[in-house]
């Protein structure tokens, strides 16, 4: 008698465990697909007269887009953080834009400079690009 029931639940536990290993190897064909959607709103920029130029700040802004000798742009970054293994499929930015006149040119990007007292105040200011100052087609492209 207690083969019988020894034998059954062996059959049952082996039953069991087939069955789940057959679930196993399934997976979704249609997997989840989210939209992420964000507005950034930007406040008016404020324009700053520093000596021969201007420099252009935003509330929001993060950092600057710098490339030594173009214009110094105040950039917005927004950071998005999704789970591990998510496939991001695109990625859409609608943007308004505007134009201002300012009453003097951007001020150029410093050159990079290493931080080491020996050469403190030895950097040459860097030159404006002319390739960006002189021409009509909006920075950065």
């Amino acid at each position: 008698m207690k083969e019988k029931i020894l034998c059954a639940v062996l059959v049952a536990t082996l039953m069991l465990s087939a069955t789940a290993a057959v679930g196993a190897g399934e997976t979704n064909s249609k997997p989840e697909q989210l939209v992420k959607t964000a507005t950034i709103s930007v406040s008016e920029p404020r324009v700053i007269e520093e000596g021969n130029y201007v420099v252009v700040e935003l509330d929001e802004q993060t950092s600057f887009f710098m490339q030594t000798g173009k214009p110094v742009i105040p950039t917005v970054t927004k950071t998005f953080v999704f789970p591990a293994g998510t496939k991001i499929l695109s990625v859409n930015v609608d943007r308004e834009t505007g134009a201002y006149v300012l009453p003097k040119k951007i001020q150029p990007s410093p050159k990079p400079v290493v931080l080491s007292m020996e050469n403190m105040g030895t950097e040459e200011e860097a030159l404006p690009d002319e390739t960006v100052y002189s021409s009509n087609n909006p920075y950065p492209a």
